[in-house]
Order: structure tokens, then C-alpha cells, then sequence
């Protein structure tokens, strides 16, 4: 007899799934994925059973356009992930789990990209702030964002600069002051 399934909620049986596709799903493929999910959520809503999942899935589609710098796009998380990828349903199903985790552990907890880009907005309309950092080499790297970014096409990009400025806010105090200011707030310190 084969192994019984206990899964209390979505996640539990997208653990099943993701170790064992071929059962669950008939193939390894985002679209079967897709497809299971909607299907499992649809029987939750028409049985009335509350699914009560920390982080709620529907804020998945959300993550998954920020993290691909997709903005406020409706093509939904499936096709998001499968344009990446090109098309291959494998590698798009492989990543959707990787990304499920990353969502799941609260990645990230600021939006990087936001945040760089309204620094770099507030050097080109206000060149004089950078006069009050007084760290060549900052004002060296923060001038040198804009040619960084142009080959970038992910939140990574933006989450290692915001990396960077949390180093350097460490240095120079203007520099923390201006990016607390752009971000509205001191949580863009506590960034991964």
C-alpha cells in the first residue's frame, strides 16, 4: 500500500507535489501546477473550508511581479514565471517552488527596487545632496547605479544595492539619512 497523505492545507500539499509531480500532477509542469492549485482552491471555496495560510497564497501573484520586476502586470504568477523561462514548463515549475519559499520565509520585506530607483531619482533632480556625503567612493558608487542596473532583471539587483547602501550607511550618515528619507522609514535597514 502506498504512503498516506496528510496535508492540512495548500502549502503541506504543494510539498507532496513538488517532491513527487508525476503522481500528483500527470507531468512536471507549471501549467498542471497552475491548473491543481485553482482546482484546490475552487473545492476550499465551494466546501466553505477556510484555508488559513500564513502568508495568504493570493498575495502570491503579487511577490512573484515584484521579484521579476513585472509591476503591476495581470498575467497572472503562472505566466509570469513561465515567461522567464521562456516557455519551459520544468524550469518554471522547479522555480515556482524556489519562489514559494522565498515568499513564505517574508522575502523581501522592502521593495529594493522602489527605494534605489527614488535615490537615483533624487540624485538626478537634486545633485547637491550628494554633496553632503563626504565618502568619494560612495558618491563614486551611488553615481555608478544607473550603468549597474541596466543589465539587471531581477529584485536581486536591487536587494544587493540596498545591500550596499545598509554597508555604507554604517560610514556616512548623510548617505543613511537619505535613503531612511526616500524610503519613508528605517526598515530598509533590516533588509535582507
Amino acid at each position: 500500500m502506498g504512503e498516506k497523505i496528510v496535508a492540512n492545507n495548500l502549502y503541506e500539499f504543494l510539498e507532496y507535489i513538488r517532491t513527487k509531480p508525476g503522481l500528483f500532477l500527470g507531468r512536471k509542469s507549471i501549467t498542471a501546477l497552475h491548473d491543481f492549485i485553482h482546482g484546490y482552491q475552487t473545492v476550499c471555496w465551494l466546501k466553505d473550508v477556510p484555508e488559513k495560510l500564513i502568508p495568504d497564497f493570493g498575495e502570491f501573484h503579487d511577490f512573484v511581479n515584484n521579484y521579476y520586476l513585472h509591476g503591476s502586470s495581470t498575467a497572472g504568477w503562472k505566466n509570469v514565471i513561465l515567461s522567464v523561462h521562456y516557455g519551459r514548463e520544468e524550469d518554471a515549475f522547479d522555480d515556482f517552488f524556489r519562489l514559494l519559499v522565498l515568499f513564505r520565509e517574508g522575502y523581501p520585506k522592502v521593495n529594493a527596487k522602489k527605494i534605489v530607483l527614488q535615490v537615483i531619482q533624487k540624485m538626478v533632480n537634486n545633485p547637491e545632496c550628494l554633496s553632503e556625503i563626504d565618502d568619494a567612493n560612495i558618491v563614486g558608487y551611488l553615481k555608478c547605479i544607473p550603468s549597474r542596473l541596466e543589465e539587471g532583471q531581477s529584485l536581486y539587483d536591487y536587494e544587493s544595492i540596498l545591500y550596499d547602501f545598509k554597508e555604507m550607511a554604517v560610514y556616512s550618515e548623510a548617505l543613511s539619512k537619505l535613503v531612511t528619507e526616500v524610503a519613508g522609514s528605517q526598515d530598509w535597514l533590516d533588509a535582507q
